[in-house]
């Protein structure tokens, strides 16, 4: 069993803090484009090509869904999570190819304690992945509601 990670345990600070890697195939982009997000770019290489993106990419909205799970299993499901208001920011850099090894770094920008609800804290995280050449794919500042260890006495 992992040990627990409380609200009091983050800092907001310049620091990163790796949370692993993940990747996509182009059955798995085509995939999801074609469920959620069907333009040309994501379902056809040939269209990706001739497209800005430059070749078959994932959809944003997928490379932001697998952030948020890379974010949930290395580091969420360590804590007493409450769940999230949102997501403040989400900017898509580059493009998301095939079999691309998206690597998944945090820090926290922001912390406090909820005023109406003195149990759990409120972090702002900026998230950001990037590709295997060290090129940003995707930013994101996410909200999220983390459970104190002192059960509301911080």
């Amino acid at each position: 069993m992992n040990t627990l990670i409380y609200f009091e345990d983050f800092t907001v600070d310049e620091n990163w803090h790796s949370i692993g890697e993940f990747s996509s195939t182009k059955d798995q982009i085509i995939s999801f484009a074609s469920l959620y997000d069907p333009q040309p770019m994501h379902l056809d290489e040939a269209a990706g090509k001739a497209s800005l993106l430059g070749g078959l990419a994932s959809s944003g909205w997928q490379t932001g869904a697998l952030l948020i799970k890379q974010m949930v299993e290395q580091l969420l499901t360590n804590t007493i999570n409450y769940g999230s208001p949102g997501v403040k920011e989400a900017h898509w850099l580059a493009p998301f190819f095939p079999d691309d090894r998206l690597s998944v770094r945090y820090k926290v920008l922001s912390k406090r304690v909820s005023q109406s609800k003195p149990h759990m804290g409120i972090i702002d995280f900026f998230i950001e992945a990037t590709n295997q050449d060290n090129i940003k794919v995707m930013t994101m500042i996410s909200t999220q509601f983390i459970g104190l260890q002192a059960g509301g006495q911080s």
